[in-house]
């Protein structure tokens, strides 16, 4: 079994933005929920980059109907 400390710790690798202070307000019990709330979330995917994603080039590289806007 987990102490406290440690299953602050495992939550906080799966939510760094999760404050320490605010996490020990709560029971072992609760932080016990949470952190199984948080191991089965579904997974995101990693933001694409740049070249791979359509939507920043069509903002770098307007298409059509854009272009003709920016003609008027």
């Amino acid at each position: 079994m987990m102490t406290k400390c440690d299953t602050i710790d495992a939550i906080k690798k799966l939510n760094p933005t999760a404050n320490s202070g605010f996490l020990a307000e709560f029971t072992g019990d609760d932080l016990s929920a949470y952190l199984v709330r948080l191991n089965n979330r579904p997974r995101t995917t990693p933001i694409a980059q740049a070249d791979d994603d359509p939507s920043t080039r069509a903002r770098t590289q307007p298409n059509a109907d854009a272009q003709e806007l920016f003609d008027r």
